[in-house]
């Protein structure tokens, strides 16, 4: 069951919570409006970390760290609303031409009509335990900059592209409305009650990342790098016309530098990508 869309043509200001994935992960929609978002573990230079963060209105005040995991999960992660109304996720579509700069649909669709165009299956023991959300508006955060990179999609037996632009950071906003949010991991449950501005406090930031825990800048390092495939690594199947098919054709995704870029997931990118949003 693909996120539905939202009915915003705007993001709305200032969310209680703000959420980023950036990294090998794996948006797939579920089955009662949530979003699993999958951790590929199949990439050795890869590491999982989920911090919780809350953020204060003085910029001279230091984060204060709520919760923090690193390496692997025992169980999933579950982000939801302690008074959900069950409405689930939805994903940024504004009802304008494509080209808005947090429209969800600059993710990378590995089960969409510009990859492989069928639902791809993946290995359960790759990619799990999974950090569950459910609820929240789901938009691109962050893109590749096209002046810096270039992005090229490659085989799949389809004809060579220049994807110019790709989300490099999703991200989910949460409007509390006066509700606390729960993050649950096992028999743990961290409560955040709504940010109080007049106690200093801005609003909730969580980090959900799978990257490289260092970035090498120095000039001989290989100008493109294609860490798309390490998400084949993780995949078990396609299912075309309801069969599943193990031999398939294989896209490759190069990135290139065009002039020197800076640090960060954004002109690095180790992007996140979706299985059939």
């Amino acid at each position: 069951m693909p996120l539905n869309n939202s009915d915003l043509q705007t993001i709305p200001a200032d969310p209680d919570v703000r959420i980023f994935l950036h990294g090998q992960l794996i948006l797939q929609p579920g089955e009662d409006g949530e979003c699993k978002i999958g951790i590929n573990r199949c990439s050795p230079i890869h590491q999982f970390s989920f911090e919780v963060r809350q953020r204060m209105n003085d910029p001279n005040s230091p984060d204060i760290i709520l919760s923090r995991r690193l390496g692997t999960l025992r169980t999933d992660i579950e982000i939801d609303l302690e008074d959900s109304t069950g409405e689930g996720v939805t994903k940024f579509v504004p009802d304008v031409p494509f080209g808005q700069a947090n429209d969800f649909r600059w993710l990378i669709d590995l089960a969409g009509p510009s990859f492989h165009d069928c639902p791809v299956e993946f290995t359960g023991i790759d990619i799990e335990p999974e950090v569950i959300i459910r609820e929240g508006l789901f938009y691109t955060a962050a893109r590749t900059d096209a002046s810096k990179l270039s992005v090229v999609r490659e085989g799949g037996g389809k004809t060579r592209a220049d994807l110019g632009t790709v989300a490099a950071i999703m991200g989910v906003n949460i409007y509390l409305e006066g509700r606390r949010l729960k993050v649950a991991y096992g028999e743990e449950e961290l409560m955040l009650p709504p940010p109080d501005a007049p106690a200093g406090v801005t609003y909730y930031e969580i980090r959900i990342s799978n990257d490289p825990p260092f970035v090498d800048q120095e000039e001989d390092t290989p100008t493109i790098h294609d860490e798309f495939r390490e998400y084949y690594k993780a995949v078990k199947c396609l299912k075309i016309d309801g069969q599943e098919v193990e031999d398939f054709l294989r896209f490759k995704l190069l990135v290139q530098k065009i002039r020197t870029p800076g640090l960060g997931s954004p002109t690095i990118p180790c992007m996140p990508i979706g299985d059939g949003p």
